[in-house]
Formats: C-alpha cells, sequence, structure tokens
C-alpha cells in the first residue's frame, strides 16, 4: 500500500519549510521513525522521521526547495504491518497533525511510481492539478495583491518555477514600463510585458550576482517587515555605570567556573530586565490590535537573540523570573550553543514575552532594535567602554572619574506604552545594573 508523507502543520503560524537535505534515497528500505529529511522552518530546523516502513518510492521535493505545509513530501511503499498502526499512531516526534493518507488517489499510483527522469517537470503538473493555482508562498501573493498583479502572468524563476517576490516587483516594473512606453512610442505598443522582464533580467544579471534568501534569514526579512508595518516604534537611548555589575561578575567567576558554568555580563542584564519587568507588567504584555486589547502575560519568558553564521536566531528562557543568575548563565550558555550548532527545537524558540538584543560584545554604541510580535519592548544592550564622568560629592566636591559604562536602547510600541512609562522602565534596569546587590537584596 502507498502512503503518502505530507509536510505536517506544526503550529506557530509555520506555512512551509526549506528541504535541507534528504537522509534517504528512492529505492532505499526504511524503518519506522527513521529519519527521512531535515526541513528548515521559520523556527528551526527539524527532522521528519518516517511514518511507516517500507520502500521509498518517490521523493517529492529535491534539497533547496521550499514546499507549503501539507504538500506532499515522500511516498512509502509499506509492509503491511506497519499500515495497521498508522491507521491509529500518531507522529511520535512532531508536535501534531502529520497528515498520512494511503492509497488516497489510486487511479494515480502509476504516476506516483514513475521514473525519475522528467520528474520536475511532472512535479509542477501535479502541482497544479492539486492547487489550480501558480507556485508561490504566501508573502509573495500578498504582494501581488498589493501590486495588482496576477500570478497567473508571471513566469517563475524559482525551483520547480516558483514565483519569487523578484519575479513579481519585476513584473510590475516593466508593466509600469510597457505604460509609459505606449505613451511614447505608440509603434512600441506590441511590445509584452514579459518581453520587457526579460530584458531588465539580461541588463541586471550583466552586473549582480543573484543570491536566494532562505531559511533563518529568509525568516528574519520576513519578521523585521512584519515589525515595522504593524507596530508603531519608538526607542529611547541611555546609558548605565557597569562598573559594579563588572566587580560583582568577577566576584562570583570562580564559582561559576566550578559549576561548569561561563558566566557572562548577560545573565546580570536578563536578571536586572526581570526585575524591572516585575514592577512594570506592560511591558512583558502583548497586543491584540483587532481587538483592541492588552494581554498581560503571568510567566516573564525571556528571549535572548543570538547571532549565528545562519542569521539572527531567538531562543527563550522559560519562567525567568524565577531562576537564579547562575541558572540564567547556564540556559544562556545552552541555548546559545544548541542556537550556533542549529540544533534548537521549536519548543525552544516560542513564548518569549520580552527579547534582550545584546550586540555588546561584537561593537556599536547604539542601536534601534526591532520589537518581536506580538511582544511590545525589546532592549539593546551594547559595548561596555571607558568614560569620564562627574562624580557628585556633597562633601569633598564633584570630581571627574574613569567609569566603565554599558549603553541600553529600548524599543517599545507606542500605541500602549508612552514615552514616560519607557522612561521609567528604563531607569529601572539602569538601578539594578549599577547596583546589581539589590538583586540579591529582592531576591525571593
Amino acid at each position: 500500500m502507498l502512503v503518502e508523507f505530507k509536510l505536517p502543520d506544526v503550529g506557530e503560524g509555520i506555512t512551509e519549510g526549506e528541504i535541507v537535505r534528504w537522509c534517504v534515497s528512492e529505492g532505499e528500505m526504511v524503518e519506522e521513525d527513521q529519519v527521512l529529511a531535515e526541513v528548515q522552518t521559520d523556527k528551526a530546523v527539524v527532522e521528519l522521521p518516517s511514518p511507516a516502513a517500507g520502500k521509498v518510492k518517490r521523493l517529492w521535493a529535491e534539497a533547496g526547495d521550499v514546499v507549503p505545509v501539507g504538500a506532499v513530501l515522500v511516498t512509502i511503499d509499506s509492509e503491511q504491518s506497519a499500515t495497521k498502526q498508522l491507521e491509529t499512531e500518531q507522529h511520535p516526534q512532531m508536535d501534531r497533525n502529520t497528515e498520512i493518507h494511503k492509497g488516497e488517489h489510486n487511479a494515480s499510483s502509476a504516476e506516483l511510481i514513475a521514473p525519475a527522469p522528467g520528474r520536475e517537470t511532472e512535479q509542477q503538473t501535479a502541482h497544479k492539478l492539486r492547487s489550480g493555482v501558480p507556485l508561490a508562498v504566501p508573502s509573495v501573493r500578498r504582494l501581488a495583491r498589493e501590486l495588482k498583479v496576477d500570478l497567473r502572468e508571471v513566469a517563475g524563476t524559482g525551483k520547480q518555477g516558483r514565483i519569487t517576490e523578484e519575479d513579481v516587483r519585476r513584473y510590475a516594473q516593466a508593466r509600469e514600463q510597457l505604460a509609459a512606453e505606449q505613451e511614447l512610442a505608440p509603434s512600441q505598443m506590441h511590445k509584452s510585458g514579459q518581453q520587457l522582464v526579460q530584458a531588465i533580467q539580461t541588463a541586471e544579471e550583466a552586473d549582480q550576482e543573484r543570491v536566494q534568501l532562505k531559511g533563518i534569514r529568509r525568516a528574519m526579512a520576513r519578521n523585521m517587515k512584519l515589525s515595522l508595518a504593524t507596530i508603531a516604534h519608538c526607542t529611547g537611548f541611555d546609558e548605565a555605570d557597569a562598573t559594579g555589575m563588572i566587580r560583582m561578575r568577577e566576584s562570583m567567576q570562580a564559582s561559576a567556573t566550578e559549576e561548569g558554568v561561563r558566566l557572562t555580563y548577560l545573565p546580570f542584564i536578563t536578571k536586572a530586565v526581570v526585575y524591572a519587568l516585575k514592577k512594570h507588567p506592560l511591558f512583558n504584555a502583548t497586543f491584540n490590535e483587532e481587538r483592541d486589547e492588552i494581554l498581560f502575560n503571568r510567566e516573564i519568558n525571556i528571549g535572548i537573540a543570538v547571532d549565528t553564521p545562519q542569521g539572527l536566531v531567538v531562543p527563550v528562557i522559560p519562567q525567568a523570573g524565577q531562576k537564579s543568575i547562575l541558572e540564567l548563565a547556564r540556559e544562556i550558555q545552552g541555548l546559545s550553543e544548541k542556537a550556533r550548532e542549529q540544533k534548537l527545537t521549536l519548543r525552544e524558540m516560542q513564548g518569549g514575552t520580552f527579547t534582550i538584543s545584546n550586540i555588546g560584545s561584537i561593537g556599536g554604541m547604539w542601536a534601534t532594535p526591532l520589537i518581536q510580535p506580538p511582544q511590545v519592548a525589546i532592549l539593546g544592550v551594547h559595548k561596555i567602554y571607558k568614560k569620564p564622568v562627574v562624580k557628585e560629592d556633597p562633601l569633598e566636591g564633584d570630581q571627574v572619574v574613569i567609569r566603565r559604562v554599558i549603553g541600553v536602547s529600548l524599543s517599545f510600541d507606542h500605541r500602549i506604552i508612552d514615552g514616560a512609562q519607557s522612561a521609567r522602565f528604563m531607569q529601572d534596569v539602569i538601578k539594578y545594573i549599577e547596583s546589581p546587590h539589590l538583586l540579591l537584596l529582592e531576591a525571593r
């Protein structure tokens, strides 16, 4: 019996995934739960285990392809013993809704086991038969609607003829150019939009190198666009005297090392943010614009932006408000290592209520971090550097001293948070950085 294994819906708004690599090949015998492929979603790389034992009859995509949720990935000629289990057993390693369709296209069985040559053409045909619409991801369809472009008139240059964002923009540009030409030179009106598209593309390709945006970087591009389009960003800047925090870290360094933990400044800053969030719960909330509601989160789950070779990812420390500095340091260390090794799970990247972006180790004085929707604020932490400051002393008079200061920038959603609230929150964060002993005094 033929079993079609489809890309499952793993929730969190994920609509598609990119095939990072196939772990099996056509004609290979596989066991149930054997990993078939690694797929990059907007959140993380996940392994797709086989729902059944049997022979791989066909792989419906290639490494690098982007496939929508629900698309058939693999056809397996299952064994009878395994087939019975599939009827009742939920897939063990996917969160939910792995779809298994057994022999539902009997009439197309011959097509399913067709030989490999010409497979791309068959895939396109199969897709059109299934969907009746051109190949394009949701964001491209939204762009087409915004630019009033009919996707049926656009030639896709992506994998398997997929229409890319660039295809749509190029078509719209050519259409405008054609309209202008029709006004200036009626004899050229016979030129089609597609001819102009090809002319523009040829000229561009002579001087440009094309790199398809994929995986995490593509997800980051979409999220940042969504952030700017939907949130009223406002950013405040300030400085904190980090001398006290530096001394406290030095005093704890040896004990942390004995515990096998690398103690950085970030756990202290995270703890300072947690205490500030407890005093200002509005910054730990989410905003539902459609219902004009502010939703206050009971737990404080801190997202930590991590720079990786693949792009920026944000793993989450759950229940950060209940953890010590050493526990925070241990979790930050573990999540950062997994992020750089691309081993984060979807669960480890979900549920954040506030985000810290720490770029101080790289450099830079100031930045305006963009908020992660549906969160309402994000704190940027910058470089620690030496600076002459005035130390006020009512007895001996003011003195200029050298201190180590750290730049902090707070972006907040101005729809629900005003400047005064932002300043109060920032001053509390600064207070805990400058006087870290208060973290111990107020610890529960």
